[in-house]
This record gives C-alpha cells, sequence and structure tokens, in this order.
C-alpha cells in the first residue's frame, strides 16, 4: 500500500541468533519496521493537526504536494472517502502523476472496491515501474487474489516459486534472488500491516513465506519471529509446526534463548493434531462413502439375481 512517510529504524543491542545449520552467530543493528500506530490517541491528535496545516498551504500557496499530503493524512484517519475525493480531483488537473494514480489504488483498496484499486495500482507501474523498490507487482499479486479468491493464495501463484514441504525449506532460486523476493516482500508486508489488523489470511500467508525466506537467507531466529506474527495473523498449517519446531530445537541445541513471545510447544502440537484429524477425517469420510458404493452395489448385484431368477421361471 501506498504512504508517503514510513520509518526505519535500526536497534544497536547485540544479539545471538542461529544460522540454518545449527551455527550460533552475534549479530547487531537490527532492522525494526516502524509505521504509524493509526489507533494511538497522541498519533491520531498529530494528524489531525498536519491536517489543517496542510489544508493552510494548499488553500492559500495551492501546492498539488501538499493537497496530497493532505489526502494521504485522511487515508491515515480512516477518512477513505475524502482521500479519494481529493485524489481524484488531483488527477483531474495534473493527469498521470505517479503518486496519484499509487494513492487512488491504495484508497481504493481500503474502501473494498478491489477492481479499480487494481487499475490505479497497474498504472502507477507503468508511471513509475522502480516505485516502492520495485515491489508493487506484489500488491498486484494480492489484489488479484481478493478479485480471484483465497484458492489463488499459494507461494507459485503470489511468488512465482515455491518454497517446498519438507521441515527445511528449499527453493530453486539463487541466494541473489531470494533476496531480492524477501526485500520485496517486507516492503509490501511493512506498509500494509500498518492498515491491516489480525486475523488477516494474504498477510498471514506472506508472512509465513516470508519466515522461510529468512531462514534461507538470514537466519532461523528471524524466521521464528516472522513466523509468529504469521501465527498471530491467523496462518495455521502442520509445515508452519514443524518448521518451527525444528528451529526450536536449532536454538536449544546451541544454548540460545528464543524471545519470550515464542509459540508455545503446545501451540504447536494443536496445529499438527488438528492436522490429523482433518487427515483422519478425510480418510472417514472416503470410507463412508466407499461403503454406500459397495451396499448400493451389493443391492444392485442381488435384484439382478432376482430378475434372472424370475425370468427364467417365466
Amino acid at each position: 500500500m501506498t504512504l508517503l512517510s514510513y520509518i526505519t529504524t535500526s536497534a544497536c543491542a547485540n544479539e545471538y541468533h542461529v544460522l540454518l545449520n545449527g551455527q550460533k552467530i552475534e549479530t547487531s543493528g537490527i532492522e525494526i519496521a516502524n509505521g504509524y500506530d493509526l489507533t494511538n490517541p497522541e498519533q491520531i491528535k498529530q494528524f489531525e493537526t498536519d491536517l489543517i496545516k496542510l489544508d493552510s498551504i494548499w488553500k492559500y500557496i495551492h501546492e498539488i504536494k501538499a493537497y496530497s499530503d493532505y489526502g494521504v493524512t485522511l487515508m491515515y484517519l480512516g477518512r477513505y472517502n475524502e482521500a479519494k475525493d481529493v485524489f481524484t480531483a488531483i488527477e483531474k488537473t495534473h493527469p498521470d502523476l505517479y503518486t496519484t494514480a499509487s494513492n487512488l489504488g491504495t484508497v481504493y483498496e481500503l474502501l473494498g472496491k478491489n477492481d479499480s484499486a487494481y487499475y490505479w495500482i497497474q498504472k502507477g507501474i507503468t508511471l513509475n515501474p522502480k516505485s516502492h523498490n520495485g515491489s508493487e507487482w506484489l500488491h498486484l499479486k494480492i489484489l488479484e487474489v481478493k478479485l480471484k479468491g483465497l484458492s489463488y493464495l499459494t507461494s507459485q501463484f503470489m511468488l512465482g516459486t515455491d518454497l517446498g514441504n519438507d521441515t527445511i525449506p528449499k527453493s530453486s532460486l539463487t541466494t541473489e534472488e531470494l533476496t531480492k523476493l524477501r526485500n520485496h516482500i517486507s516492503y509490501q508486508l511493512n506498509e500494509r500491516m500498518m492498515f491491516v489488523k489480525a486475523p488477516e489470511p494474504i498477510v498471514a500467508f506472506l508472512l509465513f513465506q516470508l519466515g522461510n525466506i529468512k531462514a534461507l537467507t538470514e537466519d532461523v531466529t528471524k524466521a521464528l519471529r516472522t513466523y509468529t506474527d504469521a501465527y498471530t495473523y491467523g496462518y495455521r498449517s502442520v509445515l508452519l509446526a514443524k518448521r518451527y519446531l525444528k528451529f526450536k530445537q536449532l536454538h536449544k541445541d546451541s544454548n540460545t534463548k528464543l524471545d519470550k513471545d515464542a509459540l508455545t510447544d503446545q501451540q504447536l502440537q494443536v496445529m499438527l493434531h488438528v492436522e490429523e484429524d482433518s487427515s483422519l477425517t478425510l480418510a472417514i469420510n472416503k470410507l463412508s462413502s466407499f461403503k454406500t458404493y459397495l451396499s448400493a452395489a451389493i443391492l444392485l448385484l442381488g435384484l439382478s439375481c432376482v430378475y434372472i431368477v424370475f425370468r427364467n421361471k417365466v
């Protein structure tokens, strides 16, 4: 999603992380992405103050950037229809600006009008293919899933690649390609998660895939943190549970502490058992169907025999 302001800070603390091969490493300068907290009363008050200032600049100087920022601030305040009117007015007087197209795509998506959102995000990419570090292709994929249905929420459709079904993620992509994909997913999620609250299936899915890529390109400590975020957003799968348990064991073997909010073994076992229960239910349903077909076949055979006997007697 399109934001004109986004903050990235770096923590200076040193931490011990664990690599996929079990090696313990010390790292520093951990990047923590921070979007605006749109529920914070102080932040909301600041947005309202900014709105007054931007409105004054627009009215007295007629600076188009100020009017565009005015629309973005309306989005932050959840006043989406008003924001749409601002961007629509800008498009009429100053057509084909990338920022306007991108902001219109964002506000239409927030309004649930995904067809219009797709049109404007696609137009924004045409106007500026390198926007958002070239990650807007993923925004289009997200909108496609919204338009076509969650059956399209697969790794191949969303990301054009697969990260395997084994306990350890696998990929045919090079490290450079995986790193680029990781950065694109991170960019889109960092902006999207400011507006989209848990649970949300698309965000949850992308967080899980991001965790897989982090395990391959960075370390399993970061992967576990991203898996936890995926779980918070509603992602549940036996594969998540297996990979989480594997990476927790790597931490244990290397005497490296986990985060306090790490998923518990009980939570992970629930995921495993739900999958097993689902498989068992499916097997029982298949067996029941087989019995039904078998009973029907026996009944049909019996009726055929009676018919043959009766015909012979006649």
